[in-house]
């Protein structure tokens, strides 16, 4: 079974890495080994393919329990769905739910028909209605799984978009497993800062729309600036107008970790922070 388990970060502008965090499992075995092969390719909006991951790998999420003293006995004996039904309150199931409990349960349809039928004599159904085994399960796969890390670094003249991810797996018996998600570059920039009676002119080099925050300081005279912050969208392809006053003022994308500079003194403001770091 293989999932992604995350994407960081999920927007980012161009020159930018993006994490990817794979996960591979199957139910705990001190005998199984199993030979797969792992391959991630990200598509960028104009259809170019690239191979971020492409390896065969040995499938063994059971090493972890091997100790000097031999099995970790918890990997053979622990049943936490045995101990969950005989428990009487919903208070105690929760205090049963750790990750080590839940990584000793597996994903097979009885396994989760048994913990659903927990649930319900603890009167937990409508938890159950609303997906709890699915998050359940999210962490529980945690401990029985091999992780594999990707990077893909956009280029720095990219254009911004939607970036597909597809994970594939081949397992022994020749079953593929794939799994896709995306993320987004976010390729905006200030083609003429403001000035006196002039709006800055920012377009968006995207084909996705870009929600981001316009943030004008009005307090200059302290270390830390006293800031107003308001929501803006820039639609694909377009340029906008934005007024700010002749104190520091920044477009915010990418999730808050780019800071584009709409006038000169934004600029100076910067500036001035990278010569203090490099005296």
């Amino acid at each position: 079974m293989a999932d992604l388990m995350s994407i960081f970060p999920k927007h980012l502008s161009p020159g930018r890495t993006v994490t990817l965090h794979c996960r591979v499992g199957q139910r705990p075995s001190v005998s199984d080994l199993a030979p797969i092969h792992i391959r991630g390719t990200v598509t960028s909006p104009t259809g170019r393919v690239t191979v971020v991951m492409d390896r065969p790998a040995l499938l063994s999420p059971f090493l972890r329990h091997i100790t000097p003293d031999g099995v970790d006995p918890d990997l053979l004996r622990f049943d936490p769905i045995h101990h969950l039904i005989g428990e009487s309150t919903s208070q105690a199931l929760l205090d049963q739910l750790t990750l080590q409990s839940l990584a000793a349960l597996g994903l097979d349809k009885k396994s989760n028909l048994e913990l659903m039928g927990a649930l319900g004599k603890l009167g937990l159904n409508r938890f159950t209605e609303m997906g709890l085994i699915r998050h359940l399960a999210s962490l529980l796969l945690l401990g029985i799984s091999d992780h594999y890390y990707a990077q893909y670094t956009v280029e720095p003249d990219a254009d911004g978009g939607e970036y597909g991810f597809l994970l594939e797996v081949t397992h022994p018996d020749g079953r593929v497993s794939r799994v896709e998600d995306s993320f987004f570059v976010e390729a905006v920039e200030v083609t003429e800062i403001a000035k006196p009676n002039q709006p800055a002119q920012v377009i968006n080099r995207g084909d996705a729309v870009v929600y981001g925050h316009i943030v004008q300081a009005f307090e200059t005279n302290q270390p830390v600036l006293q800031a107003d912050a308001q929501p803006i969208t820039l639609s694909p392809r377009k340029t906008i107008a934005i007024d700010v006053s002749d104190k520091p003022a920044w477009l915010i994308v990418a999730e808050g970790t780019t800071q584009i500079p709409l006038n000169a003194s934004a600029q100076a403001t910067l500036d001035a922070t990278e010569q203090r770091a490099s005296a």
